[in-house]
């Protein structure tokens, strides 16, 4: 939302920080309270997970982390299940 990416912005233009979207919603209710002396956020994901928005609201392109780099291009592997909860706990079991 607009909120969230005029934080990111602000946070970014006055400390040179990009904090990804989650962790800027956390900011923004942190900042809608009077006392903020006893306050910890903490972040909960990468920027890069969220590239798009925080180009949108920084101008940015955000790097991958390093552990990134090189599984990023990769094709993704996943299976469809039914949603069914005695066939995805088959599926889990057969897999470990």
């Amino acid at each position: 939302d607009n909120e969230t990416l005029t934080i990111i912005k602000e946070v970014y233009e006055k400390d040179q920080f990009i904090l990804d979207p989650h962790t800027a919603t956390a900011f923004g209710a942190i900042n809608k309270n009077n006392d903020i002396s006893n306050i910890v956020a903490l972040g909960t994901a990468h920027p890069y997970k969220f590239f798009e928005t925080v180009k949108e609201a920084t101008g940015k392109d955000v790097p991958p982390p390093k552990q990134l780099e090189k599984i990023v291009e990769k094709d993704e592997k996943f299976d469809i299940l039914e949603n069914n909860v005695s066939e995805i706990k088959k599926y889990i079991l057969n897999k470990i």
